[in-house]
């Protein structure tokens, strides 16, 4: 529980920073709490930093995590944003690689 708080602290602290460096920090402060990286980590991680982007629009953004290989599924307004997830997805530590399954496209209606 604690090591889960010391992630929460590290997405909370890194709102300013770039999706990169959210992720690096999470990361950072996983090892450094002496856990190992498991799925639901990786899928935290991918999860705050998609928030942190500019480009990905995060709510429309779907992160599964398997044996650290991290599905994203969805929906993106443009190919730039679609790319953009899968860059920031396989940047977390854990990652063995990404399967990027989101769609180019007008979000499902709600």
């Amino acid at each position: 529980m604690r090591a889960r708080s010391l992630l929460v602290a590290a997405v909370i602290s890194a709102g300013c920073a770039a999706a990169e460096n959210a992720a690096e920090g999470t990361k950072s402060l996983a090892t450094e709490a002496g856990q190992g990286v498991t799925d639901g980590s990786i899928t935290f991680a991918v999860k705050a930093a998609l928030i942190e982007d500019d480009v990905v629009e995060s709510r429309h953004v779907n992160v599964d995590t398997k044996g650290g290989v991290v599905i994203l599924r969805g929906t993106q307004p443009t190919e730039e944003a679609k790319a953009r997830a899968e860059q920031i997805a396989s940047k977390a530590q854990g990652v063995r690689r990404v399967v990027n399954e989101l769609k180019v496209g007008p979000p499902p209606a709600d």
